[in-house]
């Protein structure tokens, strides 16, 4: 019998996926594909927070109410001193309102107006003095829930969100093509080889709410999640999973050479889906994730 003809690079360099064949194989994707979501929860935990971030989190939280404590308290103090000296002005100004007011009463008509830019004076003493007035009580509130504040604790955490599935394609077609930006040569797309299945998820991270984006405390802290990453708001947080299905694995090395020629080509995490986990923590330590098939044990 003839061997088969490559199509892709993986099969090239003589490796030709023969469990592709096998009707197990198959069942197993269409299994992946209507539990994907147990999947991603038992691979990469998303029913739990992580708890090293949970004291990351409950830490800081700590040194922030420090800070704000002392930055509050300085605050009311420049507040405080801002009001009395705005009342002081009020009552100047009002007492030299009234002297300006008895002497334009003998001048002549369309002489200068003193009392003009007084009663300006006394209008942005009383525009401060309603703005602190409102302000100040603000202040004493944070900072009477700041004294009250004895950290973040694990039993007021959020309930996480499921990971969200927003692509899932079988038998994903990997491929590689060169570009020179220097003279903006663009190569033909090249097959490299195909893999199972790809999966494309976001997910949350926990957080605390009630922070500015200087880290500054404006409103109470508490307890949140998010879908945008940390570093750059302006991305979701997402993964890519790929994963390679093996009725059994007869080769450690075949199921090595076709992953690593196909990590050097797709950014993700790649997961091996086998009912044999003889080989598990070989895998594993290769850095690839590794899931048991079991299609009568689905943990949601």
């Amino acid at each position: 019998m003839a061997k088969p003809k490559a199509k892709s690079l993986q099969q090239r360099l003589g490796f030709f996926d023969e469990d592709l064949k096998k009707p197990d194989h198959d069942s197993i994707l269409k299994w992946l594909d209507k539990n994907i979501d147990s999947v991603l929860n038992n691979i990469y935990n998303f029913r739990e927070w992580n708890k090293n971030h949970i004291k990351d989190l409950q830490s800081k939280a700590l040194i922030i109410k420090s800070k704000e404590m002392e930055r509050m308290t300085k605050l009311l103090k420049e507040k405080d001193t801002k009001l009395s000296s705005e009342r002081r002005g009020l009552s100047v100004n009002q007492e030299r309102l009234k002297k300006d007011l008895e002497e334009e009463m003998i001048k002549e008509i369309g002489a200068y107006k003193s009392s003009d830019s007084t009663k300006e004076r006394i209008q942005s003493n009383e525009t401060q003095i309603f703005e602190l007035e409102n302000e100040i009580p603000r202040i004493k509130e944070k900072i009477e829930w700041l004294k009250g504040f004895n950290g973040l604790k694990e039993k007021d955490l959020p309930e996480r969100k499921k990971p969200k599935v927003s692509n899932l394609v079988w038998e994903y077609t990997i491929t590689s093509q060169n570009f020179n930006p220097r003279t903006g040569y663009q190569s033909n797309k090249s097959v490299i080889g195909f893999i199972d299945m790809k999966v494309e998820f976001s997910y949350t991270q926990l957080c605390m709410l009630g922070l500015n984006e200087n880290e500054e405390l404006e409103e109470f802290l508490t307890w949140g999640q998010t879908e945008y990453d940390e570093d750059n708001s302006r991305e979701i947080l997402s993964r890519n999973l790929l994963i390679e299905v093996k009725t059994k694995i007869p080769s450690l090395g075949e199921l090595f050479r076709q992953l690593n020629t196909y990590r050097e080509y797709e950014k993700g995490d790649f997961l091996v889906v086998c009912p044999d986990d003889s080989e598990i923590e070989t895998i594993k330590n290769q850095g690839f994730l590794f899931y048991k098939y079991e299609p009568l044990k689905v943990n949601k």
